[in-house]
Formats: structure tokens, C-alpha cells, sequence
């Protein structure tokens, strides 16, 4: 097969509208409509506040989003991450403008929903939570990293942006995939670029995702 190559070519994607945090700090994404749920909040979302609207748990019976960024982790609005009738499939290491119709999904295609997975807990929740156990060990372990939790997440779309380190490195498959929104009857296709904002001067420390992400039919 082919490399897809798409760093040499001229960047016309998207990017995530902000940089999520640690712990459950979920970037909600109508695929639909286009439009971003929470832009502007920044934090654990078990905390409402006026630009916060979705508190964690709420996310799973509702039908107004398809799938949510935090940090390298996607949700999808299927399986223990919401009620929906989303999923994801892997089209692999094909060009992102080759995938135009929906009759290029095979026909017995597997469309993974969302399970438990760990991600990183803040380091503020960490000393809240061992404040109220007395657990003296420290949020960073040089060894095994910081400290973890249990939350959910797409397992397919682990795969898009794969992290490792120390030192920390992020990488792209550069696989498509297909993601069917909530309500199970309209697919768009994701390709998700770089953990780096393009635009931005080399040294940023990254996480305004970038990624292209259209409807197909």
C-alpha cells in the first residue's frame, strides 16, 4: 500500500477551538450541525458553570452530540460513552479524498462502540481525592507517570493520535475513519493530522488537535 503522505501538503483542515485538560475535561462535537458544545470551558466537567453546560454522566442521554475530544482520547455516542447509536470504523492508511461515499463502507463493517478505558486525572483532583483518603503518594511517579483514572472512550479512535514518552510524543496513524453520529443514519469521515495547531510557532506544546472531519453520502 501506498504511504499517504500530508505534512508537505498545504494545510486546510480544522482545529479543536481549545486545549482540554486532564481528568474528565470532554470537548463535545455535533458533527451534524457543526458545532462545538462547549468551546470555551476549561476543567474536569463533574463542575457545571455557565460556559461548562455538560457535567459528566449527563453526556449519556443526550443526543446532541456525535463525538468529544480529551487530550489524545475520543468518545463517540455509543456504548458506556452515551445511549446514541454511534460508533467508529477504521478505513486505514488511505487518502483522505479517495473516501466520498458511504457505499465505500464495507457491508459487513464492524462499527466499534465505547468502552472503559484510563486517562490522565489532574493533578487538583488527585490532591482533592487524597485529601479525603489520606493517600500520601505523589500524582507524578517517575516510573509509571501521573496518575490515572478510569473513564470511556472509543478504542478504535485510540489509534488516531497514539502518545508515548516520556519525553512526551504524539503520533498520528493517518488512517480514516468513519464516524456514525448519534441518532445511526448519517457517517462522516475523520482524519485526525497532528496533535499541533499548524499555524502556531514550532515549540507550542500542542493540543489544539488538527484534523479534517466532512459528511459523506
Amino acid at each position: 500500500m501506498a504511504c499517504v503522505e500530508y505534512d508537505a501538503l498545504p494545510y486546510d483542515g480544522k482545529n479543536l477551538p481549545r486545549i482540554t485538560a486532564y481528568s474528565n475535561d470532554w470537548l463535545y462535537y455535533n458533527l451534524r450541525d457543526d458545532k462545538f458544545l462547549n468551546p470555551f470551558s476549561s476543567g474536569d466537567s463533574l463542575f457545571r458553570s455557565a460556559d461548562r453546560p455538560i457535567v459528566e454522566g449527563e453526556q449519556k442521554s443526550r443526543m446532541d452530540w456525535d463525538i468529544a475530544f480529551n487530550r489524545f482520547n475520543i468518545r463517540t455516542n455509543s456504548g458506556l460513552s452515551g445511549n446514541g447509536k454511534g460508533g467508529a470504523y477504521d478505513m486505514g492508511l488511505v487518502s483522505y479524498e479517495s473516501i466520498t461515499s458511504i457505499t465505500q463502507i464495507p457491508p459487513h463493517a464492524v462499527f466499534v462502540t465505547d468502552t472503559l478505558v484510563n486517562i490522565t486525572m489532574s493533578q487538583e483532583q488527585w490532591i482533592l481525592e487524597s485529601s479525603k483518603t489520606g493517600n500520601t503518594d505523589p500524582w507524578f511517579d517517575p516510573n509509571s507517570g501521573p496518575k490515572q483514572m478510569k473513564s470511556t472512550a472509543n478504542l478504535v479512535l485510540a489509534n488516531a493520535l497514539r502518545f508515548s514518552g516520556p519525553p512526551p510524543s504524539y503520533q498520528p496513524s493517518y488512517h480514516v475513519y468513519i464516524i456514525r453520529s448519534a441518532e445511526g443514519t448519517r457517517f462522516f469521515k475523520l482524519l485526525i493530522i497532528s496533535w499541533y495547531d499548524p499555524e502556531l510557532e514550532i515549540g507550542e506544546s500542542g493540543g489544539l488537535i488538527s484534523y479534517k472531519c466532512d459528511e459523506i453520502f
